[in-house]
């Protein structure tokens, strides 16, 4: 998920946000879109992917387009897909390709400027960071945000401002590592006080602007969580947090915010397969819990989406 570095004075409620690809029974294309107004999901064909794709990673510049970068389909991808948020039309653009093909990467954006996609796997844990520079939609290495440790799965948080947050993930072994982007300066390191409460990879993120929090939601350290965990942006204290834990145990999930009011985890899966569900966290009380209408569409229960929303149109 990725959190967007217009002040937060500015934001307003978005429209849509878009659930790409994944994986049902094979990796997938299909989009779908929630529509914020009515919190309701559905199929939106002219969004799905150029390929069958599972675990890219997301970006959204939050006004203009989002990115559905790398993943996996039969090989490691490099590929980008870009999203029009204006015509709902996705299609590939290579000049956003990553510098190395890779999946299970995490992502966070400062917004206006950059995005980062940041470690992953090709077969083995990756540091590499690539950076995308929204103006020129342009993707390249940036060796100064390499991560600390080599690690896929984890999450990318953003506070919008000043900083954005790798969380968790795996290298041989669950991990609850923290690392911390200062845009300013392009650079990350490793942050103690940011640690997930609870070691764990596939989990999703979703920041609170306006409140100046964010949370990194589910995921799984060998078994399914629900767990919550909850980061201060003003302190970098990660801590958990029960009453934003999700409705239901399962990891591969994917995290989208409407800018405001509310944060979305969709998909994924737990020990018995695929799920459409979908739960809903609402900033103002930190409580998550199930919402029906904005389940995935019918029949396209899967896990390892990605997402991005449209929430400063």
């Amino acid at each position: 998920m990725l959190s967007i570095g217009i002040h937060a004075s500015t934001w307003k409620v978005g429209r849509f946000g878009y659930i790409l690809g994944g994986f049902a029974a094979s990796p997938v294309a299909t989009a779908d879109c929630t529509t914020f107004s009515t919190q309701i999901t559905a199929a939106l064909a002219s969004a799905n992917l150029s390929q069958n794709n599972y675990n890219a990673c997301s970006l959204s510049d939050a006004v203009r387009y989002g990115y559905a970068l790398g993943g996996y389909n039969a090989i490691y991808l490099i590929s980008t897909d870009q999203i029009t948020l204006s015509t709902q039309v996705t299609a590939l653009l290579a000049t956003c390709n990553l510098s190395q093909s890779r999946y299970r990467a995490g992502s966070l954006s400062d917004g206006f400027q950059f995005g980062y996609v940041l470690g992953g796997t090709n077969g083995a844990p990756v540091a590499t960071a690539d950076c995308t520079t929204f103006s020129t939609q342009v993707t390249a290495a940036l060796a100064s945000a390499n991560l600390s440790e080599a690690r896929y799965g984890l999450s990318g948080l953003s506070d919008a401002v000043r900083y954005g947050y790798a969380l968790g993930g795996y290298t041989s072994t669950y991990v609850a590592t923290g690392g911390c982007l200062t845009f300013s300066t392009q650079s990350l390191a490793a942050l103690a006080s940011a640690n997930l409460s609870q070691a764990r990879r596939y989990a999703c993120s979703m920041g609170d602007p306006v409140r100046y929090v964010g949370y990194t939601i589910g995921g799984s350290n060998g078994n399914d969580l629900a767990t919550a965990d909850c980061t201060t942006f003003s302190t970098q204290v990660t801590a958990a947090l029960t009453s934003a834990n999700l409705s239901q145990a399962r990891y591969g999930v994917s995290g989208m915010i409407d800018g405001l009011q509310f944060g979305y985890v969709l998909g994924g899966a737990n020990s018995g397969g695929n799920l459409a569900t979908a739960d809903c966290t609402t900033f103002s009380t930190q409580i998550t819990a199930a919402l029906a209408s904005a389940n995935l569409s019918a029949g396209n229960a899967r896990r390892y989406v990605s997402s991005v929303s449209d929430y400063n149109v």
